[in-house]
């Protein structure tokens, strides 16, 4: 019998992934997240974490509610890694799956009433993933459509005294800093399996295991490999 509730959170769009159990609102069950060793070890990392945490937390797959997965932008092998881990078990466990963004799912490890805020990730060749967020009464809410912008004028872009998270910080702080805006702890700049699992059980967006199929990631560009191999199409 499904366990009305149970929600499997999982995300591998960035070089720390995890996997999380979020019990039904109101019931019984604990809150459990692991993360994997740090480095891309997704693909070896994945399944056997799911099933660990599936049998600490007593819950066979098929008594799963919802499965949300973190859908990107971020690793390009990450994002599918999780994904189609999510699809495969959704479809053979007949459980409605939903992606999240992993950005927004960044941007809710802010703290409450903390002002705007900015998530900033890598996308390599000098430009980052942006995405901004205001406060409002009922949480934070996307600001501008997901961007993939270059670094050059970044600053000049972003909104000030704003709250900055993600993993571009370390690398390109000096792009993202300034006009009083500050840099979250370092602990709180990457997608957690948590608030992906509860991002997704807010989220209205949901298939059902005859339509996960349809779920796609958030790329915004194609792979380095891709714009390689177009390169040399290009120039035969």
């Amino acid at each position: 019998m499904r366990q009305s509730g149970v929600t499997l959170g999982i995300d591998t769009s960035g070089n720390r992934g995890s996997v999380a159990i979020f019990p039904p609102e109101g019931g019984t069950g604990a809150t459990i997240e692991e993360c994997f060793s740090k480095g891309m070890i997704h693909g070896v990392a994945l399944a056997p974490t799911v099933g660990k945490l599936l049998d600490r937390a007593e819950i066979n797959p098929r008594d799963l509610s919802l499965i949300a997965v973190g859908i990107g932008p971020g690793s390009y092998t990450g994002v599918r890694v999780g994904i189609a881990f999510a699809k495969t078990l959704a479809f053979t466990a007949g459980v409605e799956l939903v992606g999240v963004s992993s950005l927004d799912a960044i941007a809710g490890n802010a703290p409450p009433g903390c002002g705007p805020v900015i998530v900033a990730r890598d996308a390599r060749r000098e430009t980052l993933y942006i995405a901004t967020y205001s406060s409002t009464e009922s949480g934070l809410q996307p600001d501008r459509p997901l961007a993939l912008l270059p670094l050059k004028g970044l600053a000049d872009l972003l909104p000030a005294d704003a709250l900055v998270l993600g993993d571009a910080i370390p690398d390109f702080g000096d792009h993202l800093s300034g006009d009083g805006r500050t840099f979250g702890d370092p602990e709180l700049w990457h997608a957690g399996a948590l608030t992906v699992a509860r991002l997704g059980r807010e989220s209205s967006d949901r298939l059902t295991s005859d339509g996960v199929h349809e779920l796609a990631p958030i790329y915004l560009r194609r792979s380095e490999a891709e714009e390689k191999w177009a390169e040399l199409e290009r120039d035969r």
